[in-house]
C-alpha cells in the first residue's frame, strides 16, 4: 500500500524512473538486492564492454558502468546513484559540496540513535516497526507520537 499506491500514481504523472538514495552498506538486504540488480544488468545490458576493463578494475568497472538501478516487477526501474558509496563517502560529498545535514539525522544523533537506526523513512512502516523509529520518535517529538498513538493505538506495542 505504501508503495504500489504512489508508484502507480506516480507511473502515470512522470514515467517508470525513479532516483533511489540508498546504498548496499545499510542492509543486507539492500545489498543483496542491488548486487542481484548488478548481475542482472551484467547479463543482459553488457554487450562485451567489461571484456575492455582491466582484470584488477573489473568489479569496480562493471560496477560503475552497470549498476545501481534496479528493475521492479511493477515497470519502475529505480537509479540509485551512491549505492556502492560508504558512509564515509557520503559525508565527504557533502562537506565539499557544502550540503548541509538533514536535521533529522542531527536530531537522532543528538537523541543518542545508533547509526544504522539514523534513518529517514516512513516511522510507521510494517517493514520497520521492529528497529525502533517510534521510540526515537516518541523521545524526539512527544507531541507528534501522541497524535500516532491516538490514532494507532496498537502502535505502543513496538515501544
Amino acid at each position: 500500500m505504501l508503495i504500489t499506491e504512489p508508484a502507480g500514481q506516480a507511473h502515470q504523472r512522470h514515467g517508470d524512473g525513479q532516483l533511489w538514495g540508498i546504498r548496499a552498506q545499510e542492509s543486507r538486504g539492500r545489498r543483496i538486492m542491488l548486487l542481484k540488480a548488478l548481475s542482472s544488468g551484467i547479463a543482459t545490458d553488457c554487450a562485451g564492454c567489461c571484456q575492455t576493463l582491466p582484470p584488477g578494475g573489473r568489479t569496480a568497472g562493471q560496477r560503475a558502468r552497470h549498476g545501481g538501478s534496479v528493475r521492479r516487477i511493477d515497470g519502475t526501474i529505480a537509479f540509485s546513484p551512491v549505492w556502492n558509496w560508504t558512509a564515509d563517502d557520503i559525508y565527504g560529498h557533502h562537506a565539499r559540496n557544502a550540503v548541509p545535514v538533514n536535521p533529522v539525522y542531527i536530531r537522532l544523533r543528538e537523541l543518542g540513535a545508533p547509526a544504522f537506526l539514523q534513518r529517514i523513512s516512513p516511522v510507521v512502516d510494517p517493514n520497520s516497526l521492529g528497529y525502533g523509529r517510534i521510540v526515537w520518535l516518541r523521545h524526539s517529538s512527544p507531541d507528534l507520537y501522541e497524535r500516532l498513538r491516538a490514532a494507532l493505538p496498537r502502535m505502543e506495542e513496538f515501544c
